[in-house]
């Protein structure tokens, strides 16, 4: 199954104590996606890790990574939210692959080692992600230790860590 997600709405769900994303195809399918908090701690890991990749040639220190973020995290316009709809194909992800080139990631989202549904992000977009999902941890009260100290300076406060994500 090839299903690339177009948009997604990122939310911490408290009687879940978990992260659902909920995407949508070109085609007005919707996926639900459920992420543990230690799946979500090592997809961190490894996407800040795809971050600093990006900067192989140009100064990779704090100051230009947090500098990077600041303009992402300013670039960022909330869009309407992905409805949830009746046929929807929920599912908990119990690994995602990443697929790097020199645009962005894809990320694969995996259930049993089967191929469920893909998300690619440019650098920019995938920049507003991670800071939405730093803003979910926050909301949800999870520990911050998969988030470096660049990325923590970088917040904005006029997103409240309350909101749904989109």
């Amino acid at each position: 199954m090839n299903t690339k997600l177009d948009k997604v709405t990122t939310q911490y769900i408290e009687f879940e104590d978990r992260v659902r994303v909920l995407g949508i195809t070109d085609d007005n399918q919707t996926h639900e996606i459920w992420f543990t908090r230690r799946l979500l701690d090592r997809l961190v890991i490894a996407l800040l890790s795809s971050l600093e990749k990006q900067r192989p040639n140009k100064a990779k220190n704090d100051i230009h990574m947090a500098f990077d973020q600041e303009v992402a995290v300013t670039n960022y316009m909330p869009e309407t939210p992905v409805p949830v709809s009746q046929e929807v194909s929920s599912w908990l992800a119990d690994s995602v692959d990443i697929t790097s080139n020199e645009n962005g990631v894809i990320l694969h989202f995996k259930k049993e080692n089967l191929f469920k549904a893909e998300l690619p992000f440019e650098f920019e977009p995938l920049r507003q992600w991670l800071f939405i999902l730093y803003k979910t941890y926050k909301h949800s009260q999870w520990p911050l230790n998969s988030w470096p100290e660049w990325f923590l300076t970088s917040e904005d406060s006029d997103i409240k860590p309350t909101q749904i994500y989109h």
